[in-house]
Formats: C-alpha cells, structure tokens, sequence
C-alpha cells in the first residue's frame, strides 16, 4: 500500500484492509437475496414490457400524471438492456452492485475526512447493515438508490472543492451541478437534501468566522447545486410532468396541514420500523450542533470535515423531518438516505490528532465507536428479518400470479386490491408477457363496476377468481412489502361490500405465521420488535351463480 500524509501530518497507509473486509462482508450477507430475488411488481412491468422506453410510452405519460418522471430511468434501462442480457437476475445484480458502491463512497468520504481506520470500519459497516437498506437493493425501482449515489459522488466533489486549489474550484464546480441533476433525474424529488445541508454548512461557518476562505467555496457549492435543481425542474417542465403537489400519486401523499397528533404517531412509527436511521440521524445533528458551539467558543473556523458532516447531519435531518411531517406515507425506504448520510456525519465528525487534548480526543472516538458500532449491533436482527421478508414475500406473490396464469382460457381474475394499486397495473403485463395468457382478464375486485363486471362475466358462463394475498396483521413491524396488505379475515370482509359474498377456496399457500421476539436492545431490557410474521396467498373460484355455497362442487 502507499503511504501518504494525512491532513493532520501524520502518516498513514492507503486504504485499510479492515475497511476492505466490512465492505465484503456486508456484501456477501446480501448476496444471497439478490440471487434468489423473484420478479417485483413495477420492475417486471418495466422489464417484461419494456414499458419505460420510448420516452412518451404509455406508462411514462401515466407517471407524468402522477407528478413522477422515469424517462431517465427508461434510457438507462434501455442501455443496460444493450450490455447485459434481458434478464431479471443481471438487472438485479447490477442494482445490488450500486448499492455496494454507495456503501464504498460512504466510507471513501469518511476515509477522506479522516484518515481513521476505525472511523471507516465503523461507517461501512453502519451502512452496510442499516435496517434501510434490503428493500432498495432488492427492487429496482427504488428510486432512493440512484439518488444516494449521485448524492455521496457530489459529497466527493465537495471535499475537493474545502480542501483543493483554485483549480480545482472551477473544475469541480460543473461537476456539482451535473450530480446534482443525475441524482434528481434518476432519483427522486428528496434530492434538494443536499443543498439545505449545504445551506446549513454555509450558515454554520459564517456564525464561527465570516473570514474563513471556506466561506466562498461552500457559497459557490450552494450556487452549483442550485443550478442543478433549476435543471432538474425545467426538464421535468418539458417532459410535461404534473407538479408533486398536484400529481395523482404524490399529491395523496403530501399532507398540507399537519397536525400535532399525526405527526408524532408518524414519528413513533419510523422510530418503531427504522430506529436506526432516526437515531443516527438524530445523533448527528446534535454532535454537529455541538460541533459548531465548541468551535464558536473557542473561535477556531470549522474544517473541512466538520462542514462535510454538518451537510451530512443538516440533509438527513431535512429528510426525516419532511417525511414525519409533510408526508402521509410511512415506509422504511423512504430513510435510506439519511441512514447514511447520519452515518457519514458521524464518521467525519472523528477527532483527528492535532483537534485537542488526548484525553478529549479518546472521550470523542469513544462516543461515537458506541454510537456507530451500537447502532449496527442492534438492528442487525431487523436487517436479517427484513433481507428475508423482502426475498420470500415476492416468491409468495409469484406463486400466485403464476396460479392466476394457470386459470382456464377467457377467465375473468379479480384482485383484491384498489383500481390504482401496482398489483392491478402489472399483473396483467406479467401474466400475458412473462406467462403468455393474453386471453385472461384481471381487474380489481374493489371498483364501483365490480358487482356489474361479475354479472357479465357470469351470465356468459366464464370462469371467474377471486385472487390476494394477506398477512398475519404485524408485518408492517419489520416495514415489509405487507405493510399495505390486510389478514384474510379483513380481505373478504372487503370483498363483500363490491358483490363477492360466496367464495370455493381452490389455491394457496403461505410462510408463517411465525411468532418472533428480537432484541434491539441490550439483554434484559424489554425487546423492542415483538412480531407475528407472516405472509399468504390465495386464488379462489368464484359460484356461477350468487346463491348461498352454490356451485363449489368440484367441477
């Protein structure tokens, strides 16, 4: 390995293979999700279909209407198809293996800020094992994912712009505001996180010393990533798409009058589902409050690392406030960025020699070894859980569409699940493209045509099914794809209000309900995720006619 000067004129080695390890490590323990992954519902409607290119395909248009742009997505697609073969297994590999690199960037930043070998150690693996993680390396379109990537890549850019020469500065300045729009483009609209932790940055040094050079940099980062956003906007203003506020999907979940009472049961959720990215986050922000105190007092200028981790800290605050607060929706992806951004805080936040007394400097590493390696022994059991949820749960759902495939010719199927949810839309490209059933027809069971549609199809003496899936009610503990499911007992009770009163149980299956006690918490301590997991399906023949257990003979 080469040997290089750190920033505090110590020596140090080059990358350090503990680091090396953890990565590999972390890697390895999601690899075997990733191999066994079945197809998820959008990803198979853009992968079957091919339904994200050209650019004003269908789907596209109808995504537009929702306030959401994936024409970036559909081009990168549409490229990948050209390298790897169309596959759902390379498509998934090459998802898992950027999120492998955004676990590699996060301890490069830390590396960068720091020169420690612990202080990495402790972020990759923090990342690595954050309970965030599984559902976005496990489904493609987890948008969450390319924007975190470009994110950490712009988090680079920014060390070399507080630390570089003037070179540098102008070079790196187009750089950013490229970033910033490939991780608006191809992520999502929680992109502008990072420069409200710039904004803070720049805040932050100019309460500490108006005179330090860092000043005009971190004021021409802000500029940069501005330029960006504004470049994001007008593309999505040429594209057509609706504003988020006005969508027919992200207008439902935007909340535009909180209340006290929604906000804290929102924030206890996400504490219960995702304690770690709140705590990391939570934690950050304090540390970098402190930070900032300590260095006004003693009327020292922040360093480059330090303003790196208050960006860091400031955007992944924004990020889970926005969410508590404006947004109606709880799910635990939606904090995969501040997971890491909470972690890269605290990792450049790592006492370096020549920042204070020894005994101040231990008392520092030491903290923050507790709260990084804490928080990853912790919720180990959490990520365990939620990497095998989110590889059995679609293999549930794919026994099920595969029984749907099986019915006779001209059936008609209905799905227990709203007119506008995913299952609705993708079913059919899955069981007409990937299963070639182009003569069956599925459509909701809970639309206001359900009882006529069912009337119809009777009267024509067409088969008719009744398919969903249920959980055992606790599975939101763990922030599954079940989160939205009802148990069965409540699926049919639904039913029954649109007309489907008398049902043949023909096939199913399920994994559970196993009753589980994990602890994030040390022994003796109350456990804090007590669940009854488990997940179902089901696909049932419907009467020929609406009298009381008529027609379930077995013919």
């Amino acid at each position: 390995m080469n040997i290089r000067p750190g920033r505090d004129g110590t020596i140090n080695r080059g990358l350090p293979t503990p680091a090396v390890l953890a990565w590999l490590f972390a890697g390895l323990c999601g690899l075997p999700a990733v191999w066994n992954s079945h197809w998820m519902w959008i990803d198979d409607q853009m992968i079957v279909g091919s339904q994200l290119w050209p650019p004003d395909s269908v789907v596209n248009r109808e995504y537009h209407a929702m306030g959401r742009e994936y024409v970036a997505h559909g081009l990168y697609f549409k490229l990948l198809s050209f390298v790897l073969p169309l596959r759902p297994f390379w498509y998934y590999l090459v998802n898992y293996l950027m999120h492998l690199s955004v676990v590699a960037l996060a301890g490069w930043v830390v590396w960068r800020a720091t020169r420690s070998r612990l202080a990495i150690t402790l972020a990759v693996l923090t990342v690595g094992f954050a309970s965030t993680g599984p559902e976005v390396f496990l489904t493609l379109m987890k948008l969450e994912l390319p924007m975190m990537l470009w994110l950490l890549i712009s988090l680079v850019l920014l060390q070399q712009l507080l630390q570089g020469a003037r070179g540098r500065l102008l070079g790196g300045l187009p750089a950013l505001v490229v970033t910033t729009f490939l991780s608006g483009t191809l992520g999502k609209e929680t992109f502008v996180i990072l420069p409200v932790g710039l904004i803070a940055a720049l805040i932050a040094t100019a309460m500490t010393d108006l005179r330090s050079p860092m000043l005009r940099r971190l004021l021409a980062a802000v500029c940069a990533t501005c330029l960006g956003v504004a470049a994001v906007y007008f593309e999505r203003v040429l594209l057509g798409v609706r504003s988020i506020a006005n969508g027919s999907y992200t207008g439902k979940l935007l909340v535009v009058h909180p209340t006290l009472a929604t906000v804290l049961g929102r924030a206890n959720i996400y504490t219960y589902v995702a304690g770690d990215a709140v705590l990391l986050t939570v934690a950050s922000a304090v540390l970098c409050i402190a930070c900032i105190v300590s260095v006004a007092f003693r009327r020292r200028g922040l360093s480059a690392a330090q303003l790196v981790a208050i960006t860091c800290a400031a955007a992944a605050s924004s990020q889970v406030a926005f969410n508590i607060v404006f947004l109606d929706f709880v799910t635990v992806y939606y904090l995969y960025p501040a997971a890491i951004l909470g972690a890269v805080a605290l990792g450049c936040l790592w006492p370096a020699e020549a920042s204070g007394p020894r005994r101040m400097r231990q008392t520092g590493r030491a903290g923050l070894t507790v709260i990084l390696a804490g928080t990853t022994l912790l919720t180990l059991p959490t990520f365990a859980l939620r990497l095998y949820a989110q590889n059995a749960i679609p293999s549930m759902e794919w026994h099920l569409i595969r029984a749907i495939a099986a019915t006779p010719p001209n059936s008609l199927v209905l799905l227990a699940f709203p007119p506008g949810a995913e299952m609705i839309g993708n079913t059919p490209v899955l069981v007409q493209h990937a299963l070639g059933r182009n003569s069956l027809d599925v459509r909701s069971a809970l639309g206001p045509d359900t009882a006529a549609r069912l009337a119809r199809a009777q009267a024509a003496h067409r088969p008719v099914f009744l398919a969903f899936v249920y959980d055992f009610g606790e599975n939101w503990k763990v922030g599954v794809r079940g989160v939205a499911q009802k148990t069965r007992k409540e699926t049919l009770a639904l039913v029954a209000r649109h007309g489907i009163e008398h049902i043949c149980p023909d096939r199913g299956g399920n994994l559970g309900p196993w009753s589980l006690t994990i602890s994030r918490v040390p022994l003796g301590w109350s456990p804090l995720l007590h669940i009854r997991f488990g997940y179902g399906w089901e696909l049932d023949r419907l009467p020929a006619s609406s009298g009381a257990g008529s027609g379930c003979g077995s013919g």
